[in-house]
């Protein structure tokens, strides 16, 4: 064998060995073709028995992902797969997917490690043994981690402010994977300077407060139109965090006078027409 030859040869394995280094990286169970017949599904999901098929695998259980999704009421986005798993606008770990072929068409397909996937999402399960099988049921528990609301409030300090207004908006992606934000809900800032939110879901948020005083200048006068102005400046404080809410936290978020941004509206406020011969 020639030096080319060799050099082909090791070329070869090399490129070989990284896949396989990337595949293990990527920690995605190769599954067989043992598959439970859906009369006997051991998946039961909010009163709802399972209707694909599942593979049941070194004492897990393994269901296809976008119909076990589907019954779970999760949203995701697939076609990034098996790069990137999506699911609630999150990335998920790439250790709840499997691969293995499809019950009727034979073709490889995509599944989720079931009990690991429900931990994930914060969904309750329970576990029986009957006949020597596994059964796992998917029960509506309103009080889990997941489904609890939170509270976030807080304080704006400012040393004077004549009103001012606290919004709090989600930040999400839509099913493009495109960033984008809606408000939740807003209310206007008392003399106080305490808010307060409720109810709000798990999720990523901004939380955005602005307060404004005016402050009054001299007047002006036109000569030409013999009209008299004052020039008032509107002073406008505004804040922003970021949050990113568990259920059923209460957080705080006040808003100090050294972390606002300040910007200045400036107008003049007409005041009549000075009579000919008045000083």
């Amino acid at each position: 064998m020639n030096i080319f030859g060799f050099k082909r040869i090791f070329f070869l394995f090399l490129l070989l060995f990284m896949f396989s280094e990337e595949a293990e990286g990527q920690q995605i169970t190769k599954l067989s073709a043992s598959f439970i017949d859906p009369p006997q599904s051991p998946l039961v999901i909010y009163g709802i028995p399972f209707s694909s098929s599942v593979i049941y695998q070194n004492n897990f259980l393994y269901a296809p992902v976008e119909d076990f999704l589907i019954m779970t009421g999760s949203k995701f986005y697939l076609q990034n797969l098996p790069s990137q798993l999506v699911i609630n606008g999150q990335s998920a770990p790439l250790s709840l997917l499997a691969t293995g072929p499809d019950r009727y068409s034979g073709k490889n397909s995509y599944y989720l490690n079931v009990t690991e996937t429900l931990n994930y999402l914060g969904i309750y399960y329970r576990i029986s043994t009957e006949n020597n099988s596994v059964w796992i049921t998917v029960e509506d528990v309103p009080q889990t981690v997941s489904s609890l609301k939170s509270t976030v409030s807080g304080h704006v300090v400012y040393q004077y402010f004549e009103g001012g207004t606290v919004r709090i908006i989600e930040t999400y992606l839509n099913s493009a994977r495109i960033p984008q934000t809606r408000e939740i809900s807003s209310t206007s800032l008392p003399s106080d300077g305490y808010y307060n939110f409720s109810d709000l879901p798990p999720g990523d948020y901004i939380i955005e407060a602005t307060c404004f005083y005016s402050v009054t200048g001299p007047v002006v006068y036109d000569y030409v139109s013999r009209q008299l102005y004052r020039c008032v400046t509107t002073c406008i404080p505004s804040w922003q965090k970021r949050l990113n809410l568990r259920g059923g936290e209460n957080i705080t978020a006040d808003f100090l006078p050294e972390q606002a941004v300040v910007r200045t509206e400036e107008k003049l406020i007409y005041l009549g027409i000075m009579a000919p011969g008045t000083k």
